[in-house]
């Protein structure tokens, strides 16, 4: 007879059972040799399995139970039928080596419980007793799907900006076998800081100008997972002392900036959620406009009371932040030809006189032009007062008190007081300062009926706008009093 034995692959795990189809003529008897594997066959408990004599090719005989590794000698004998007789030996020597597997295993996983966004890397510990290269793999439930192994650690990564829980199952692989674990992840939900991305030109206005500016228009730069725009708390911050920020209301803000400032500065934008603050800037360009010339502090009214005239020092009244005082172009006009000036550029001096035998009041106009051509102009009053020549101007005895302008008025350094008293008074005559600050006490005193004249030196002081003030109360008894304030300039 002939005998052909074959078999699936020669790799089985523990315990499974392993067919062999032999195909035959005649009676036979299948002779195995466990070697180093243990066997139970089918229809012998001794390892041996007689077929009976058949014309049916494909009897097959099955081994089940093995375990270990090793090899399974295989021999065919013939049977007893006549068409068998003859052949001691037909599969003598055949043999199949046979390996066993062990299924991989691993320590158990407990539940995870991790932040949103943030990334869990889990050690999965896997053994296998055959020592077959693993590998493992995952599946979850939701939103776990950016989740990777690296060898045998698992990172875990939620979806951005996702909470919530998830089921994990992770597969563990040899060869032959697959052993998995089930646990679940808890994603606990993190608030997030808001997100500032500003694309904004800078705002531009002119110096000394302002702009009008609604917090609306930050919202397609603000994004905030957890929170709509309007629950966004915006505010707008100067870190320099150049820009200044004043709020119309909870959406509308004025950016302006400090009197003649004009360059390139920034504001800060600070968007708050309720628990986190982000920040950003954009930039603000404030574009230079000229400013005019100023005058300051020069009086209404200016009084001659003597041949020489008064000087005024121009310099001292005027102001242009971007121009210098050299600079600026002076055109001085007198409404009466009996008034005359002459004016140094270099210094800044005007000297004022009239002609002899005049008396009265008129103006002058004074403009000052800066470099671009803008221009302030000014009109004061000139009194022309009779000229006090002598002794004999403060004879006799006035009806009424009186006090006259101080001259000469401006003065540099001393100037006069002159003031006349109708009867025997208690003269009380004192300086103050442009502040109202006292400067000098010059009279306090009981003086007799008559005109009376003060000189005061000004040498320590600078220039500027002074007040003197004359307080007389009558001696005789009747309470009269009498109260006079009058403005002087002192200027070097």
């Amino acid at each position: 007879p002939t005998v052909n034995i074959s078999s699936p692959s020669s790799t089985f795990p523990n315990g499974s059972p392993v067919t062999y189809n032999i195909t035959y003529f005649g009676a036979i008897t299948i002779n195995l040799t466990p070697g180093d594997v243990v066997l139970n066959t089918t229809g012998s408990a001794n390892g041996n399995v007689s077929v009976a004599n058949g014309t049916t090719p494909t009897p097959t005989v099955t081994i089940s139970g093995i375990s270990g590794v090793g090899t399974i000698g295989i021999s065919i004998t013939p049977g007893t039928s006549s068409n068998a007789s003859g052949n001691t030996d037909l599969g003598a020597g055949t043999s199949q080596v046979f390996s066993t597997n062990s299924s991989p295993y691993f320590s158990a996983i407990q539940d995870q419980i991790m932040n949103e966004d943030d990334t869990l890397k889990i050690s999965i510990d896997a053994l296998d007793d055959d020592g077959d290269g693993l590998i493992y793999a995952f599946l979850s439930s939701n939103s776990l799907s950016n989740s990777y192994f690296v060898e045998n650690v698992l990172s875990v990564v939620p979806d951005t900006n996702w909470s919530g829980s998830s089921i994990v199952f992770i597969y563990v692989s040899d060869p032959y076998q697959t052993a998995s674990w089930t646990f679940s992840v808890d994603v606990l939900p993190v608030n997030d800081v808001p997100q500032v991305s500003f694309q904004l030109s800078p705002i531009t206005f002119n110096e000394d100008g302002e702009i009008t500016f609604s917090l609306g228009e930050l919202y397609p730069f603000i994004e905030d997972a957890e929170s709509a725009d309007s629950s966004l708390t915006i505010t707008l911050e100067s870190k320099s002392e150049n820009i200044t920020i004043t709020e119309i209301n909870d959406s509308t803000v004025l950016i302006g900036a400090e009197e003649d400032w004009y360059g390139f500065d920034s504001v800060t934008v600070n968007v708050f959620d309720g628990l986190l603050t982000t920040s950003a800037s954009f930039g603000v360009n404030v574009l230079p406009v000229n400013d005019i010339p100023v005058f300051v502090n020069l009086p209404d009214k200016l009084t001659i009371e003597h041949q020489e005239g008064i000087t005024i020092e121009v310099f001292d009244f005027v102001e242009d932040i971007e121009t210098a005082d050299t600079s600026l172009t002076m055109k001085i006009f007198a409404e009466n030809d009996s008034l005359h000036y002459t004016y140094k550029k270099e210094m800044g001096e005007l000297k004022l006189f009239a002609e002899n035998g005049y008396k009265g009041e008129t103006e002058i106009n004074i403009i000052a032009i800066d470099e671009e051509g803008d221009s302030t102009e000014v009109f004061v009053l000139v009194e022309v007062s009779p000229q006090i020549t002598g002794i004999e101007d403060l004879t006799g005895i006035p009806n009424e008190y009186e006090v006259s302008q101080n001259y000469p008025n401006p003065f540099n350094p001393s100037t006069k007081i002159r003031y006349g008293l109708p009867n025997e008074s208690k003269v009380y005559l004192v300086i103050y300062n442009i502040l109202g600050q006292e400067v000098v006490v010059l009279k306090n005193t009981t003086q007799g009926a008559g005109y009376h004249e003060v000189e005061w030196d000004a040498s320590s002081l600078s220039s500027g706008v002074y007040i003197y003030r004359l307080t007389a109360e009558s001696a005789n008894g009747d309470k009269q009093e009498f109260v006079k304030i009058k403005k002087m300039i002192l200027l070097k």
